[in-house]
């Protein structure tokens, strides 16, 4: 998914079904930092900013906001845009469900 989508409620419907999901989160996301865990020095080496575990969604009511662990897969976005293009572009997909 796009980050212009994001709708918690939705999320926890497909994580409750077992199932996952992949979606850029909004630059306008508000988070808040629960642990800041250390970085090894290869990952350093690669160029990796930071390893936090957040909460979102906490300006929203309670009912919709995230009910799981949210994870951030930056390193693999190019990956995974790649894979979308080639869904979209290549195979004439153009929504997903």
């Amino acid at each position: 998914m796009d980050r212009g989508y994001a709708q918690f409620t939705l999320f926890n419907d497909i994580h409750r079904l077992g199932s996952h999901y992949a979606c850029r989160a909004k630059g306008n996301s508000a988070i808040e930092v629960l642990e800041d865990r250390p970085l090894p020095a290869e990952d350093l080496a690669a160029g990796v900013q930071s390893d936090q575990i957040v909460r979102m969604g906490q300006s929203l009511a309670a009912g919709r906001r995230p009910d799981h662990v949210v994870s951030f897969l930056y390193a693999y976005r190019w990956t995974l845009e790649i894979f979308i293009r080639f869904l979209k572009q290549i195979l004439g997909c153009r929504h997903l469900l």
